[in-house]
């Protein structure tokens, strides 16, 4: 007996987002479990699959210098399935180019820069705050002082520049000047740098960024309070309290002298936090065995028009921050994989925590005095986050001050009771979700968008989701694909168009709601 093999047909074209064209030489992916098929685009975009055997498959398409606009346009199905008799023919799925950022790097005299880095940078918000931070994107000048950035996503920038020689901290050298980080076209601090728009395919090319020299500084001081028995080190660090550090720039550490005095430099103008360390293996008069005692002290100082001398820092134990974690209304379950986390609030990027105990408890020293949010770093389990108290206080979404101290012991506590939110995503079209997209929970209140309460859920290939255990409150619930979900943790707002898209839904203890929402196209920046 002769078993016929039952074969699909998946057919369809690839082209750009910006002119329609086909693009030539994307890759198609087809992925079915642990199976995958590809095929080369041709001269006119178009590709063709034969002899599929039956099933689901996810598509992936892909080309260096290009972005795939997942879910985007009439056609554009993330999930095909192929079965007796059906095939998927006429298929679009598009291919956004990105952009490309190129230019020169010249001393004060028009000559080349050598080995210059080139990074770009863009604002978020976090804690409240906007900071700058990394983005996609860098390059290092050639022997012509030339680079090239490509593969540039849609979005707003600032370009960096910093050259090989430009100070970090590390020693004291002769020369009293030196390269100093700038941003294009010639500024010395990314908020006052000219904004590069890049938009789909967009070419910023012949840019030019002159290199700076400013004095140089020293800084000497000394470490007071140093244990001197079975010490494992003396550690003194600096860092730029802003952007400094994502340019290579004020962090460092100097080597100790002779009772605890230092020297940090060269470092040009600006304002730093020096940080010091020290780990002490303690053995009591007890004779129990303990673990590494650490000490550590800050100072913050600003370096103007001269060196800076003098400068104390006494180690102490710092603020202990200690507290507990329960599940309110019920017995007291182990604590497995959840950390406690002290976020500066600042920009710094400042941050300590532990791990809780399987007994529920926590401790740890936060090293550097100032307010901190208090926030864990996991999920744990089908619970919800209720409430961080700190000193008797809430402190949830809230900055807790430890300037002056510890406000006292810290009870974090979580319940079983949250809300259920489920249901279907709209969308134009069949098999337009893919595995990638993911539906999205965004908390009203700006205070509660920090995880754990901003939460994703992923949506199935049939459109379903659902959020369980989710804390009382006003929520706005979305979908998106995989290529949009960015940065909603660090958005002030939503975007005007998704905001009016976006489904409104209150939460209460127990609650369970049923939603229709839409798959958002998230918006140009």
């Amino acid at each position: 007996m002769i078993l016929a093999l039952v074969v699909g047909i998946v057919s369809g074209i690839v082209v750009d987002e910006t002119t329609g064209a086909g693009v030539r030489k994307a890759e198609v992916l087809l992925i079915s479990g642990q199976r995958s098929q590809a095929a080369m685009t041709d001269a006119e975009g178009r590709f063709k699959f034969e002899g599929l055997a039956p099933g689901r498959y996810n598509v992936q398409v892909s080309k260096t210098g290009f972005q795939f606009r997942e879910g985007r346009g009439q056609g554009s199905k993330s999930v095909i399935e192929i079965g007796q008799g059906r095939d998927e023919t006429g298929l679009r799925y598009i291919l956004r180019p990105l952009g490309l950022v190129t230019g020169r790097v010249v001393d004060a005299d028009g000559d080349p820069v050598v080995g210059a880095r080139l990074l770009l940078l863009r604002q978020v918000k976090r804690n409240g705050r906007t900071v700058w931070t990394a983005a996609q994107g860098n390059a290092t000048s050639d022997d012509r002082g030339e680079f090239r950035m490509f593969g540039v996503p849609v979005g707003r920038y600032v370009l960096g520049c910093t050259t090989t020689g430009a100070p970090r901290g590390l020693a004291v050298r002769v020369s009293r000047m030196g390269p100093v980080p700038v941003f294009f076209p010639d500024s010395l601090e990314p908020d006052s740098a000219q904004v590069l728009e890049v938009k789909a395919g967009t070419r910023l090319e012949g840019l030019t960024i002159k290199t700076r020299t400013v004095p140089l500084y020293t800084v000497q001081g000394r470490v007071t309070g140093i244990a001197g028995e079975q010490t494992m080190g003396v550690h003194v660090t600096v860092h730029e309290a802003s952007w400094g550090p994502l340019m290579g720039v004020g962090r460092g550490s100097a080597v100790m002298r002779e009772g605890g005095e230092f020297v940090l430099g060269p470092l040009p103008p600006g304002t730093y936090t020096l940080f010091a360390r020290q780990v002490r293996l303690g053995q009591p008069a007890d004779g129990a065995r303990r673990g590494p005692e650490q000490l550590s002290g800050h100072a913050t100082f600003t370096l103007v028009d001269r060196d800076v001398e003098g400068i104390t820092v006494p180690l102490g134990p710092g603020v202990q921050v200690e507290g507990s974690v329960t599940v309110e209304g019920a017995p007291q379950e182990p604590v497995k994989g959840l950390y406690i986390l002290a976020q500066a609030s600042d920009d710094s990027g400042f941050a300590q925590g532990a791990e809780v105990k399987p007994d529920g408890t926590f401790q740890f020293n936060v090293e550097r005095p100032g307010k901190y949010f208090l926030q864990p770093l996991a999920q744990w389990g089908e619970r919800y986050l209720a409430s961080v108290r700190a000193g008797g206080e809430e402190t949830l979404g809230r900055e807790v001050d430890f300037t002056f101290g510890s406000p006292g012991p810290v009870k974090v506590v979580y319940r079983k009771d949250g809300g259920r939110v489920e249901g279907s995503v709209r969308a134009k079209e069949e098999g337009a979700f893919g595995r990638s997209a993911t539906a999205v929970l965004w908390p009203v209140e700006e205070r509660f968008r920090p995880f754990p309460y901003l939460a994703t859920a992923p949506v199935s290939p049939a459109g379903a989701f659902s959020f369980k255990n989710a804390a009382p409150g006003e929520y706005l619930v979305f979908a998106a694909v995989s290529a949009d979900r960015r940065i909603w943790g660090e958005l002030p707002e939503l975007p005007k168009d998704v905001l009016e898209q976006a489904a409104r839904v209150k939460v209460l203890a127990g609650s369970s709601t049923t939603v229709e929402i839409p798959l958002v196209q998230w918006p140009e920046e």
